[in-house]
């Protein structure tokens, strides 16, 4: 996610179940990961900071098993 985005956007980029959707946004809410925004436009959400550190870490930790590979 790069911006505020609605739930129909998280939907279907995630290939995510509607009905599923309320009960995911709010285990990540709970998990400091993603919060709402409430804005003229409706709803939408944004990741939070602590997202961005584990999606780097995500990142570097395969990173560095991808390069075990290569040896």
């Amino acid at each position: 996610m790069k911006e505020d985005m609605p739930r129909t956007h998280i939907v279907y980029s995630a290939n995510l179940n509607f009905k599923r959707l309320p009960s995911y946004l709010s285990s990540l809410e709970k998990l400091g990961l993603l919060e709402k925004v409430d804005g003229p436009n409706g709803t939408k959400y944004r990741i939070t900071e602590k997202w961005r550190i584990f999606l780097r870490r995500y990142q570097d930790t395969f990173s560095l098993l991808d390069e075990g590979e290569r040896k």
